[in-house]
Protein backbone atom coordinates (compact mmCIF):
# COMPACT_ATOMS: atom_id res chain seq x y z
CA UNK A 1 0.00 0.00 0.00
CA UNK A 2 2.89 2.53 1.11
CA UNK A 3 4.38 1.47 -2.37
CA UNK A 4 1.12 2.61 -4.33
CA UNK A 5 1.25 6.14 -2.28
CA UNK A 6 4.99 6.41 -3.11
CA UNK A 7 4.48 5.71 -6.45
CA UNK A 8 1.46 8.03 -7.13
CA UNK A 9 2.77 10.74 -5.31
CA UNK A 10 6.41 10.32 -7.49
CA UNK A 11 4.44 10.31 -10.59
CA UNK A 12 2.30 13.10 -9.73
CA UNK A 13 5.99 15.11 -8.68
CA UNK A 14 6.85 14.14 -11.82
CA UNK A 15 3.92 15.54 -13.94
CA UNK A 16 4.01 18.85 -12.16
CA UNK A 17 7.55 19.23 -12.83
CA UNK A 18 7.06 18.91 -16.13
CA UNK A 19 4.19 21.13 -16.65
CA UNK A 20 6.50 23.73 -15.02
CA UNK A 21 8.86 23.78 -17.54
CA UNK A 22 6.04 23.71 -20.37
CA UNK A 23 4.77 26.72 -19.08
CA UNK A 24 7.96 29.00 -19.31
CA UNK A 25 7.95 28.60 -23.00
CA UNK A 26 4.62 29.56 -23.01
CA UNK A 27 4.78 33.68 -23.26
CA UNK A 28 7.25 35.12 -25.59
CA UNK A 29 9.77 37.38 -24.13
CA UNK A 30 8.86 40.28 -25.97
CA UNK A 31 5.27 39.74 -24.59
CA UNK A 32 6.44 40.13 -21.15
CA UNK A 33 8.28 43.35 -21.88
CA UNK A 34 5.21 44.96 -23.14
CA UNK A 35 3.99 46.96 -19.91
CA UNK A 36 7.52 48.08 -19.20
CA UNK A 37 8.48 49.40 -23.11
CA UNK A 38 4.76 50.12 -24.16
CA UNK A 39 2.74 48.67 -27.12
CA UNK A 40 4.36 50.51 -30.01
CA UNK A 41 7.38 52.50 -29.68
CA UNK A 42 10.34 50.79 -28.50
CA UNK A 43 8.63 47.76 -28.26
CA UNK A 44 7.77 47.76 -32.67
CA UNK A 45 12.16 48.38 -32.78
CA UNK A 46 12.86 44.83 -30.54
CA UNK A 47 10.30 42.91 -31.97
CA UNK A 48 11.62 43.61 -35.42
CA UNK A 49 15.38 43.22 -34.30
CA UNK A 50 14.45 40.42 -32.27
CA UNK A 51 11.48 38.27 -33.47
CA UNK A 52 10.45 38.58 -37.32
CA UNK A 53 8.20 35.99 -37.74
CA UNK A 54 6.37 37.52 -34.58
CA UNK A 55 6.69 40.82 -36.31
CA UNK A 56 5.17 39.87 -39.16
CA UNK A 57 2.36 37.90 -37.73
CA UNK A 58 1.28 41.13 -35.76
CA UNK A 59 1.84 43.71 -38.49
CA UNK A 60 1.19 41.59 -41.43
CA UNK A 61 4.08 42.83 -43.44
CA UNK A 62 8.35 42.34 -43.36
CA UNK A 63 9.86 44.95 -41.23
CA UNK A 64 11.62 46.22 -44.48
CA UNK A 65 8.14 46.70 -45.94
CA UNK A 66 6.58 48.36 -42.68
CA UNK A 67 9.46 51.15 -42.74
CA UNK A 68 9.21 51.91 -46.02
CA UNK A 69 5.38 52.32 -45.52
CA UNK A 70 6.22 54.41 -42.78
CA UNK A 71 8.38 56.91 -44.49
CA UNK A 72 6.35 57.37 -46.93
CA UNK A 73 3.18 57.68 -45.10
CA UNK A 74 4.71 59.51 -42.03
CA UNK A 75 4.77 62.77 -43.28
CA UNK A 76 0.77 63.26 -44.61
CA UNK A 77 -0.10 61.25 -41.29
CA UNK A 78 1.49 63.17 -38.92
CA UNK A 79 -0.36 65.11 -36.08
CA UNK A 80 -0.79 69.30 -36.73
CA UNK A 81 -1.89 71.79 -34.81
CA UNK A 82 -4.98 73.71 -36.11
CA UNK A 83 -7.21 76.08 -34.94
CA UNK A 84 -9.97 74.06 -35.61
CA UNK A 85 -11.37 71.92 -32.62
Amino acid sequence: MQKMILLLLNCYRTKSIAEEKKEDNWVRPWLLRRPILGQYERLMRELSDEDVPAFKNFVRVEPAMFREMLARLGPRITKEDTWYR
